[in-house]
């Protein structure tokens, strides 16, 4: 499951992380991103255990949106030993998800 998370907790799970990280960056009121909301939760639970996947709140964390680049939202930036490896601008499907982590997991 996605756990929402600020910036001083994700900034220590990137840290701490073995496992690559997804990160949907969001807010309450975009359609968009809402709309994608229950495909991100299924494609976690479905990678438990192989990535750690968060939702930061671009309203209430704009710092670290802005340090990682997010203009638009959703976006999902992938995360691997601290670096910024992939990006997906907008509403992802399912495909795009699994592409945007693929080279960095043995799923």
């Amino acid at each position: 499951m996605a756990k929402d998370i600020n910036e001083s907790l994700l900034r220590e799970s990137i840290k701490n992380s073995q496992k690559p990280i997804l990160i949907d960056f969001y807010a309450t009121w975009c359609g968009p991103c809402k709309m994608s909301e229950p495909l991100v939760e299924k494609f976690s639970e479905e990678n438990l255990g192989v990535l750690d996947v968060y939702k930061v709140n671009v309203d209430e964390n704009q710092l670290i949106a802005k340090e990682y680049g997010v203009k638009s939202i959703p976006a999902f930036v992938l995360v691997h030993e601290g670096k910024i490896k992939n990006k997906l601008i907008g509403a992802p499907t399912k495909q795009e998800l699994e592409e945007l982590i693929s080279e960095y997991t043995l799923n």
